[in-house]
This record gives C-alpha cells, structure tokens and sequence, in this order.
C-alpha cells in the first residue's frame, strides 16, 4: 500500500516538474525572443543530453538489478522445489521398502506356518509297538473316536496351512529370487505328500491297524527344505534391501 502511494507521488512530481520547466521556457521566450531562447537552450542542450542518458543508464542499471534479483529468488524456488522432490522420492522410496517388506514378510508367515504345523503333527503322532497315541494331547487310554476325531481337526488346520503356502508360491519368484521358489515348490509337493500319508494314519487307526512311519521321513525332507528357503529368504528381510 506504501509501496503504490509513494509510485503516485513520483509521478505527479514528474508531471508538475515537467510543467514547471514548460512554464520557464514558455516565460523564456516571451521575455528574450525566439531567437535568444534558443541559443541560451543550445547551451545547455549537452547538459540535458548528459542528464537523460544518466538516467536512461541508471533506470537500464536498475532494471538489471531487478532481473538479476528475479533471477536469484527464481534459482532459490528451484532449488527448494529440487529439495520438496528429493524428499517426496525418499518417501516414496521409503513407502516401497516398507510395503515390499510387508509384503515379503506375509508370505514368509505363510511358509513358515505350514511348516510349523507339520512339526506340531510329528509332536501330537507317536510310533507304538501295536498302535499310536496322542502324545500331548490326550492320554494313554482315551477314547479312540475321540482320538480319531482330533486326527481329522489336526487334518482341517494342516489342509488349511498346506492350501495357504500353495496360493503364495507363485509369489516367492518375484519377492524373493528363483532359488527360494524353487525350494518351496519342492517343499509344496513333499507337504502334499506329508498330507497323503496323514490320510492313510487316520485310516489305519480306524480299522486297528499299525500304521506306517513314513511321516517321519517326509516331515525330515519338508525341515530340511525349510531350513535352506530360511537361509535364502534372510537377507531379503530387511527395510533397507529393496531389490
């Protein structure tokens, strides 16, 4: 608001001081004659050449300076909008490590977790001279419907867990690398195998009969496959690995 008044007052000052000088030669010439005016004017003439360039250099300086000024408040903006961008990536790149990881970290679980319901299989399954038992679940002489009735819970939770890890297989490949998918294919076909054979120890326990130990031996290939995919997966659990 200051700013404009004081761009009015300059003005009207140009228009009453150019007013002035226009009364003075006016008064000049009446005084003195056409002839005296002008060459009293032509000794000053240089002078007012001198005094127009003068201030046609400096309003040509200023203006310089008000570009310039202009051109340094333009390379601080772009300067701060290179830094709002540099920071907008990093979040961005945080954002991805974090939903990478996320991501990466789910289908870890799910593995992990079929796994686990294996070893609780082996643990809940014993190997008996004439049959098998519970072993922390029930005792020696519960009943055997109710036996064979936890069996088939034990099998809903390890159908469930097994049907889980074959969904996010397919994943492994692009979360991880193809070594680690290939593992978990290899686990895949040797949990459905593990899952087979708890199907023949429900059956055999039904009709009386000793059941077979293979479970043992696919439960030792599912761990050892397990190990080595939780070796290769390790390094790629972390939020600064993103590749």
């Amino acid at each position: 608001m200051i700013i404009n008044i004081w761009r009015w007052i300059k003005w009207l000052f140009k228009i009453v001081l150019g007013i002035f000088i226009f009364l003075v030669i006016t008064w000049l010439v009446e005084i003195y004659g056409v002839d005296n005016s002008n060459k009293f004017a032509s000794m000053f003439t240089p002078l007012i050449v001198a005094c127009v360039t003068i201030y046609l250099s400096n309003r040509q300086h200023n203006i310089a300076d008000a570009q310039r000024a202009v051109a340094v408040q333009q390379a601080k903006i772009a300067e701060s909008n290179s830094e709002i961008s540099r920071e907008n990536k990093d979040i961005a790149l945080r954002k991805l490590r974090l939903e990478l990881f996320n991501k990466r970290y789910a289908v870890f679980q799910v593995i992990k977790q079929a796994y686990v319901r294996t070893y609780y299989c082996n643990e809940d399954i014993s190997q008996e001279p004439d049959t098998f038992q519970i072993m922390t679940s029930f005792a020696v002489n519960i009943n055997k419907n109710e036996i064979i009735d936890h069996l088939k819970s034990i099998k809903t939770d390890l159908i469930k867990d097994i049907s889980e890890f074959t969904l996010c297989v397919n994943q492994v490949e692009y979360l991880f690398n193809k070594e680690t998918y290939d593992k978990c294919v290899e686990m895949g076909e040797e949990l459905e195998e593990y899952i087979k054979n708890f199907e023949t120890i429900i059956k055999s326990y039904e009709k009386n009969l000793i059941h077979n130990n293979k479970y043992i031996k696919i439960y030792n290939k599912i761990q050892t496959k397990y190990t080595i995919i939780e070796v290769l997966v390790k390094p790629y659990m972390s939020l600064s690995e993103i590749s």
